[in-house]
């Protein structure tokens, strides 16, 4: 299921809880759970590096209050006043007891905001850092978690040596969404086009014929399936559709 693009209520039902904080730690004794966004209006920083392998998530903010209206101007917390572990605290706490040796990594999956209401089911990571910096304004929680393959088997402990794997680029992920969201007739196809260039024919479904001039990018109704070889010898250019 890893990678798979999934709605909110079907989050929730997976995990058995409904996800309203963005770290849930140690969800039914089996692993934990994060909902991230890199999306440029994401309220946290997190970021993914080393080519998708590795996710660096930064911690959970303080509640706004009429005395703390805004919780970005605050240090994030690792206990409450009473005592008690944050969310920071506890993944904090689970981090630095893998860097000492004094536990295996926590398993985490990890759910990618892709747009409100969607989700990516990101897959399990290995909680294997943490520490604390600055931004413009306060003390911040960091965390290092790696993609790891095969260990969707939550009953089975995790083993100490770790398979890596890649995650799909968010960008990517919309476009697989977009393209599912759209009926196969009204899909698009994009043809990069210039002048004098040797191209081939394009069949579409649902598109009409249309003759476009080029160089430009070409976003027309239709999905490609099959190229005819032809020579394209001026900067008129026709995509012929595919009667069905």
């Amino acid at each position: 299921m890893t990678d798979n693009i999934i709605s909110y209520i079907e989050m929730c039902r997976r995990e058995g809880l409904s996800l309203q904080a963005g770290m849930n730690f140690d969800v039914g004794h089996t692993h934990s759970v994060i909902l991230m966004s890199v999306r440029p209006t994401a309220p946290y920083r997190d970021r993914v590096e080393d080519g998708g392998t590795t996710l660096v998530y930064e911690g959970y903010d303080q509640p706004r209050s009429p005395t703390l209206p805004n919780p970005k101007l605050a240090d994030q917390l690792e206990r409450l006043p009473t005592g008690s572990l944050t969310q920071n605290g506890k993944f904090h706490r689970a981090a630095q007891e893998v860097k000492a040796g004094r536990r295996r990594p926590e398993r985490v999956r990890v759910y990618e905001k892709i747009r409100p209401g969607i989700w990516s089911d990101n897959g399990i990571f290995h909680l294997v850092d943490s520490w604390t910096e600055r931004d413009e304004y306060r003390l911040v929680y960091k965390f290092r978690l790696e993609a790891v393959e095969g260990e969707e088997d939550l009953s089975q402990p995790a083993p100490e040596r770790r398979a890596p794997r890649r995650i799909i680029p968010t960008a990517v992920k919309l476009e697989v969404r977009e393209d599912r969201e759209v009926p196969r007739k009204a899909r698009a196809a994009m043809l990069y086009l210039a002048p004098s260039t040797k191209l081939p024919k394009a069949s579409f479904f649902g598109a009409s014929k249309t003759t476009f001039r080029g160089p430009q990018a070409i976003r027309k109704c239709g999905s490609i399936l099959t190229f005819k070889g032809s020579t394209c010898d001026s900067k008129r250019i026709t995509v012929t559709p595919l009667r069905t």
